[in-house]
């Protein structure tokens, strides 16, 4: 097993874009890096959350020098239904243009959608019926109301105005340490669930007998996907539903279970091993102290079970024989 430490630290570095783009780098967190996945997922959350903090407090900066908590106490009062739709308690106050204090367009609430025209034009900020839009030099950042507001519930200008003064407060240690949290949260609870999905999709489809952990395992590593995804929702508008997160771990996995399957049936069970567990030279323990061969396996975290038992197919009886588990995660 492989476990994060000084030696290792720069190899550990590249595991994000190996788990990206190789599909062989999943062979060896199935069966050389045993209880490496929540560290894994820990730790591109903290690198992660360095791009995605030096975003946030570049909006940050630009809210502040908009005044935005004076601007937001001026917005009209609102609900925001389940579905995360924003509409005026005033049906006449679907569109107002507010100005900063030195009389510049500042804020649009727009939540009619209708096409800007004016000094309105200029303005930086639009609220529109589920989002909000920030035009920025760098291009526009759009942000749901679902992740900043509860839905189901009013919106008190005043109240958000508070909110948003606190927010701008925060420091760049709190914001990354808050993002870091996120991420984690986020990913952890993703592979999770695509590891209870998996280990049926492994079990059922490809017939390849692994225990949940290891399925796990995989499922953490293939997060990265959704991981990248979600830090590029903090530059550019890009709309991605928790099934299309759910569903991308799941399509590495399925990827690496037919090329393990492939592999393992063209192979055979005996040079799968030499392949990718380092051992050299497998023997039959048949005139070898039972004790010595127990050794020998738990030290190269070598599986002994045959390939029927590794796949669930009866036609390669033959190979291997018993012992300590394939897939002990």
């Amino acid at each position: 097993m492989q476990r994060f430490s000084k030696e290792n630290l720069l190899k550990v570095f590249t595991y994000p874009l190996k788990a990206l783009c190789s599909k062989d780098f999943y062979f060896q967190v199935l069966l050389r890096m045993r209880g490496t996945g929540f560290l894994y997922l820990l730790l591109i959350s903290f690198l992660f959350a360095f791009p995605a903090c030096w975003r946030s407090m570049g909006v940050l900066q630009f809210f502040k020098s908009l005044e935005l908590p004076s601007l937001v106490a001026q917005l009209p009062a609102a609900y925001l239904d389940s579905n995360g739709i924003l509409s005026p308690d005033n049906e006449s106050e679907g569109y107002k243009l507010i100005l900063s204090s030195k009389g510049y367009p500042a804020v649009v609430f727009n939540t009619e959608g209708k096409i800007l025209e004016g000094q309105a034009v200029d303005a930086p900020v639009e609220f529109l019926a589920d989002h909000v839009k920030v035009h920025t030099e760098k291009g526009d950042a759009v942000i749901e109301y679902k992740g900043l507001f509860e839905t189901g519930s009013e919106f008190k200008p005043v109240q958000a105005a508070q909110a948003v003064d606190e927010v701008l407060g925060a420091s760049a240690r709190t914001v990354w340490s808050v993002i870091v949290m996120w991420f984690f949260i986020l990913l952890a609870g993703n592979a999770l669930l695509s590891a209870c999905i998996g280990r049926f999709l492994i079990l059922f489809v490809f017939r390849i007998k692994l225990t949940f952990v290891a399925t796990l395992r995989l499922c953490a590593y293939a997060n990265t996907v959704v991981a990248l995804l979600v830090l590029a929702q903090f530059f550019i508008y890009l709309p991605v539903s928790y099934t299309v997160m759910l569903i991308l771990p799941l399509l590495y996995v399925g990827v690496f279970s037919r090329a393990f399957r492939k592999e393992l049936e063209i192979s055979g069970l005996e040079a799968f091993k030499k392949k990718y567990t380092g051992i050299q030279e497998y023997k039959n323990p048949q005139n070898t102290d039972p004790e010595e061969h127990d050794d020998t396996v738990s030290q190269n975290n070598v599986a002994s079970k045959p390939q029927s038992e590794v796949t669930d197919d009866k036609r390669n009886k033959n190979d291997g024989d018993g012992g300590s588990g394939f897939f002990q995660a």
